[in-house]
């Protein structure tokens, strides 16, 4: 079995120059393929000789489908050994940061974890049985240290199994027991119509096998597989969201139409008394996408659409997600994501978080001094409601407090994670080698909690700078975040009250509370003064003012220079 010694230089990228070396040899293979099924002969010739030529051609025809076949086995074999590779590293980090953290001792050849320091029972245990601060303190250190073992031995487990499956792939492709069919002319030879699975990794590989023409048919004939589909360009994304948006505008315009007419016609009486309740949703949806039409015509309409989803049984989601970003992410030297907290509501708010995320972009290239920047403002979370707001006229006890809690945070995590890691692995395999995109994530109020379970989940080496700012908690604190250290920042103003919202904080021997760790108690947290002279607002949303010191701050996390 590897050792953790080297499982410590396994590394995701080392396949990317493997894999951009198959994608070219694919596209290559294409363009030899164009030009056989060009190949006109039957015009102006009969005989033993057109019957020779013709079977030659077919001949060719096949061929050149076994080898377009061979290299997309190739390509989804080596996709899914450097999907389990970032596996492995993420483990591989996830147990040294805690090993690092507690001060615990991984050996060399990976096979037992210790701790030098233990906590031990103390003389004052014995004066003082009801202070139990101290047996908590030995509890969780022992609950950690196990967590760091499994860590280490899933990672070694895993390490085998990638190494295993990657040499039974190639030897069954090196064997020729790859099987083709179908012709030249079908749509995207090779290749499997559909991604082989949802890992962004593996989704970029293969999405980057195509050719311009076969991604664009993609985007325009199915839209719904493309325009959410992380790992996927972000010009195609767009392309695909669009196309689902104008669909929506114009299946859903009719309901909005007859509701002012119903309104007319019955003044002073409720749309809920006036459509039933299929034609309400229709009128939600239909106002979901009016919200992102106006978004996107910030920044001069120079913007992508890169999520467009509405809500309900079969997204799984209570509410529509939407990611518009100003800029262009494919290209963009400094790419950041900024997650919005409470309240934020697609129908309702997408337009303001996207003027936020336009403001910061501009502030934000001012200081790069000529490098592009890309700004997304990212709803693909259900963000949850403000309490007062959630049952207009209901009694205090039918309020929603979910935003006292971690749970949408922690499922708008999943997502966000992937997202990043999505944008991260298409640019790679956009080109040779490895991108120099610098990557930020941002989160404002309970976003930053949600921002906190993306940066732990992500993989290393994704996220390069990470912002929280009037944060009421983040997921265990900075040392579970996959983050450079010294590139974690906070910031806060003395008149937020964000932090009342924790609740249990301080309180907790661990000084946890309901949504977790306060980053500004955490000392792995830069900490960012937000006021300075230009300062006019403060509080809790005083952070994106336009031109303001905070917005400043803000800007320089996103183009690396935040100090």
């Amino acid at each position: 079995m590897v050792t953790w010694d080297e499982l410590k230089r396994w590394k995701p990228e080392g396949l990317d120059s493997f894999i951009d070396l198959l994608v070219n040899s694919r596209k290559k293979a294409v363009g030899g393929g164009d030009h056989i099924e060009t190949m006109d002969l039957s015009t102006g010739w009969e005989g033993e000789g057109a019957a020779a030529a013709q079977q030659r051609r077919d001949r060719l025809d096949r061929k050149t489908v076994l080898l377009l076949k061979n290299i997309g086995e190739l390509i989804k074999a080596t996709a899914e050994a450097q999907e389990g590779l970032g596996e492995v590293s993420t483990m591989v980090v996830e147990a040294e940061s805690r090993a690092s953290h507690f001060g615990f001792k991984i050996s060399a050849d990976g096979t037992t974890v210790t701790d030098p320091n233990p906590i031990k029972k103390s003389f004052g245990d014995l004066i003082s049985p009801w202070d139990t601060d101290h047996e908590e303190d030995k509890k969780e250190r022992e609950e950690h240290l196990e967590e760091c073992k499994v860590h280490v031995r899933n990672a070694r487990k895993k390490a085998d199994e990638v190494d295993r499956a990657y040499e039974a792939a190639l030897l069954r492709i090196a064997g020729g027991k790859v099987k083709s069919s179908g012709r030249l002319e079908d749509p995207n030879p090779g290749l499997p119509k559909q991604p082989p699975s949802n890992n962004t990794e593996e989704v970029a590989a293969w999405w980057a096998a195509h050719t311009d023409a076969e991604k664009q048919a993609l985007a325009e004939e199915s839209p719904e597989m493309v325009g959410n589909l992380d790992g996927v360009e972000a010009k195609y994304r767009n392309i695909a969201n669009r196309k689902l948006l104008n669909k929506d505008l114009q299946q859903y315009k009719p309901v909005a139409d007859r509701l002012e007419q119903l309104k007319r016609a019955n003044p002073g009486k409720s749309e809920s008394q006036l459509l039933s309740r299929d034609e309400l949703l229709q009128l939600k949806y239909y106002r979901e996408a009016k919200n992102v039409e106006k978004a996107l015509t910030q920044n001069d309409g120079n913007t992508q659409l890169l999520i467009f989803q509405h809500g309900g049984d079969e997204t799984g989601a209570k509410h529509a997600h939407a990611a518009i970003a100003v800029g262009d992410v494919d290209t963009a030297k400094h790419v950041t994501t900024f997650m919005p907290g409470m309240g934020t509501d697609v129908s309702k708010n997408m337009d303001r978080v996207t003027r936020d995320v336009a403001n910061l972009k501009t502030e934000a290239e001012r200081q790069s001094q000529g490098e592009s920047v890309a700004a997304i403002g990212w709803v693909g979370y259900d963000a949850p409601p403000a309490p007062w707001e959630s049952n207009p006229g209901k009694s205090i006890k039918q309020w929603d407090f979910s935003v006292l809690g971690t749970r949408d945070a922690r499922m708008g995590g999943d997502g966000g994670a992937r997202f990043l890691e999505g944008i991260r692995d298409s640019r790679n395999a956009a080109i040779s080698g490895t991108s120099d995109v610098h990557q930020s994530l941002l989160g404002h109020s309970y976003g930053s909690t949600t921002a906190s379970y993306a940066a732990a989940q992500a993989r290393p080496g994704v996220i390069d700078d990470f912002g929280v700012f009037g944060s009421p908690g983040v997921k265990n604190g900075s040392w579970d975040m996959n983050v450079p250290q010294g590139h974690r920042f906070v910031s806060l103003f003395k008149d937020d009250p964000i932090r009342t919202a924790n609740v249990g904080a301080g309180f907790a021997h661990n000084h946890n509370g309901s949504l977790g760790m306060d980053p500004y108690d955490d000392s792995s947290f830069k900490k960012l003064n937000p006021e300075g002279p230009d300062t006019k607002t403060t509080g809790h949303s005083g952070y994106l003012v336009s031109k303001s010191h905070a917005q400043w701050q803000l800007a320089s996390i996103v183009v690396g220079k935040a100090h």
